[in-house]
């Protein structure tokens, strides 16, 4: 028999001051849309 030892879980809070998640869509290969979003949360 084995033993598995299995590290202590980290875990990471989006700073939403600080962050945005941005996007870019092509629209009919002519031009760009972009955009963000603010204010964002999370954790991981």
């Amino acid at each position: 028999m084995s033993t598995v030892t299995v590290p202590a879980t980290t875990i990471w809070n989006v700073d939403s001051i600080h962050s945005v998640a941005e996007f870019k869509v092509e629209h009919l290969m002519i031009s760009n849309l972009k955009g963000q979003f603010s204010g964002v949360t999370g954790t991981l």
